[in-house]
């Protein structure tokens, strides 16, 4: 069995989920995030180059010294709205 949510806030430390059949609502501890779900519709920017999104974009890691202006340029140009590009902040422990 599948379930669906909507990401509604997201802060420092959870994401706020609303179960998209029952409409409850809870806070989901990032780390369990990390560990636990996968993000079927995610996508990188280079999967990405070519296609046009319609919805909103929310572009992650673009701070990290592994990303360059091409791969930005990439992931922001997906986009069919500038307005809908959202820039996502966030710190993680780097694994070595």
């Amino acid at each position: 069995m599948n379930f669906e949510y909507e990401i509604i806030s997201i802060s420092d430390k959870a994401l706020k989920l609303k179960d998209i059949s029952s409409d409850d609502e809870c806070d989901v501890p990032l780390a369990t995030i990390k560990t636990n779900f996968i993000f079927n519709y995610c996508l990188t920017g280079h999967s990405m180059q070519g296609s046009s999104i319609d919805s909103s974009i929310t572009i992650f890691d673009y701070y990290y010294e592994f990303v360059d202006r091409e791969w930005l340029y990439v992931a922001i140009t997906r986009a069919t709205d500038l307005n809908q590009v959202y820039f996502y902040n966030y710190k993680e422990d780097v694994l070595l």
